[in-house]
């Protein structure tokens, strides 16, 4: 999957600093965000950025993680890292 947005979308950064408004910009509603697996799982997981954001900036993520569909975590809360953060054009 990560191989597929790399050969056609807009890598971006990976990095979110909360209150950074330069950074904060990077992070647009239906971006595609890889998460380093799970090790307990061994399974990625991906969320799309929403177009919902805490009062810092920090965009919440359209998530299923097997208990339905949700808008309530950022790539922040996750307890892997973000690999891949994508623009698909």
């Amino acid at each position: 999957m990560k191989a597929y947005f790399t050969q056609n979308s807009k890598s971006l950064t990976l990095e979110l600093i909360p209150g950074d408004v330069k950074n904060l910009a990077e992070w647009q509603p239906w971006d595609i965000v890889i998460f380093e697996e799970l090790p307990t799982s061994h399974l990625w997981h991906i969320g799309i950025v929403s177009d919902e954001n805490r009062p810092d900036g920090v965009p919440y993520l359209v998530d299923n993680h097997g208990e339905g569909v949700s808008i309530s975590i950022t790539p922040l809360d996750w307890p892997t890292k973000v690999i891949g953060h994508f623009r698909v054009f």
